[in-house]
């Protein structure tokens, strides 16, 4: 179970994204801009999977496309393995990453995140 201050401190990492879904308002929020409580439950982040990472990304992370990095991933513990610019670039495109022992699945479980769909 994730604590409100665990669910606040996940959440601010993705600080200046408009990513924030706000019960009582229609449009994604800026993480950071206002005084919400980021722990409150029924806040939650709404970012894309990994597994949609657009070329440009990967290319800006000095992989050859989408596909290169994404093969990257099975042979490595992304949780571990990825750098810290590398970690810090996603989560600034808004792409949804773990978080010290909690998988991006435990995090949707959780209600923190949820990912969009491609469509």
């Amino acid at each position: 179970m994730i604590t409100q201050e665990t669910k606040a401190n996940i959440i601010m990492l993705y600080r200046g994204q408009r990513v924030l879904i706000v019960s009582n308002f229609i449009e994604k929020q800026r993480v950071g801009y206002g005084a919400w409580n980021l722990g409150h439950p029924d806040f939650y982040l709404e970012l894309k999977p990994l597994s949609e990472i657009s070329d440009e990304d990967a290319k800006a992370m000095e992989y050859y496309d989408a596909e290169c990095f994404l093969d990257s991933l099975k042979v490595k513990d992304i949780s571990i393995k990825l750098s810290l610019f590398e970690a810090d670039f996603l989560r600034s495109r808004g792409y949804a990453l773990p978080y010290l022992n909690k998988s991006v699945d435990d995090l949707v479980k959780e209600g923190v995140f949820k990912l969009t769909d491609k469509n």
